[in-house]
């Protein structure tokens, strides 16, 4: 049994269901880091928050803005995560910034950002 699987079973209990839906959410956070990792925006990225995002998958989102180069930016925030810090930021497109921005809040805003973090699979 690996650590996480430990981890999981201990926190949650044995339902294989219930650690197959956060493994498969770990997985995804993870992958998100790497994407970070490799398409930093700037050299001295500092987060400007611009709007609260809906929660999806187990994971808390935030719309920001790096206010050294002002590229748009997700927060993505999951406690489950194996990393050291379970926050990341992915610089976005700005049409994806923007079509959060003007979705209101409720179902709407929050499918679309699921297919968004769906296709970071």
């Amino acid at each position: 049994m690996n650590r996480i699987s430990f981890i999981l079973q201990n926190k949650f209990g044995s339902s294989l269901c219930q650690q197959n839906q956060i493994l498969n959410i770990v997985f995804k956070f993870s992958r998100l880091c790497e994407d970070f990792m490799m398409a930093q925006c700037c050299d001295n990225f500092q987060w400007t928050s611009v709007c609260n995002l809906p929660h999806v998958e187990g994971c808390d989102f935030d719309l920001g803005r790096c206010a050294s180069c002002g590229r748009d930016v997700i927060s993505v925030y999951n406690a489950y995560s194996p990393a050291a810090d379970p926050c990341t930021y992915i610089p976005v497109a700005p049409d994806i910034a923007q079509d959060l921005l003007r979705l209101p809040p409720g179902p709407a805003r929050k499918e679309y950002l699921r297919a968004w973090f769906d296709e970071k699979e």
